[in-house]
């Protein structure tokens, strides 16, 4: 009687453990697509004019440096 009953409970642990899944999948889904992230800031190389995320930014800045270079043209 007890072995049925922990049985039981586990199936239903289960099963309300896959629920909580899917529905938090579900969720996040749902917000990605009413609330799209944000584009990342582009910038722009003053050199070649392609424009670059901020992985992309050369190492060579300086102290007061207000353009940004890219790395094909660091």
């Amino acid at each position: 009687m007890i072995s049925e009953a922990l049985v039981k409970c586990a199936a239903l642990g289960g099963i309300a453990l896959v629920w909580w899944v899917f529905t938090c999948e579900a969720i996040k889904i749902g917000q990605k697509i009413i609330l799209p992230p944000e584009p990342p800031e582009k910038y722009r190389c003053v050199y070649c004019g392609y424009f670059f995320t901020g992985d992309f930014v050369s190492d060579r800045r300086g102290v007061n440096c207000h353009f940004q270079v890219c790395k094909h043209c660091e």
